[in-house]
């Protein structure tokens, strides 16, 4: 099973436009994708190593951290695919 954690705070604007993007892809029943917002759940978000938001991790790998480029979301969408 692989594990998507995508790290995140309301009212950010990369947050948005990288969740838009990736929402608009499927994955099979073998990924399991949790969004966690880290004003709600620092708990969780202490856990792990990253400075920036939006942030995904992969299995424990960090794929993602911050400002999203044209092409950020494809680079992680083909990680989580391999």
């Amino acid at each position: 099973m692989k594990e998507v954690k995508i790290f995140m705070l309301p009212g950010c604007p990369h947050c948005q436009k990288f969740l838009n993007e990736f929402n608009q892809y499927t994955f099979g029943s073998d990924v399991s994708i949790e969004i966690i917002d880290e004003s709600e759940k620092p708990e969780i978000a202490e856990k792990y190593n990253y400075f920036f938001v939006p942030t995904l991790f992969l299995n424990d790998k960090k794929l993602h951290e911050g400002k999203v480029l044209d092409d950020s979301v494809q680079k992680v969408i083909a990680e989580i695919n391999k």
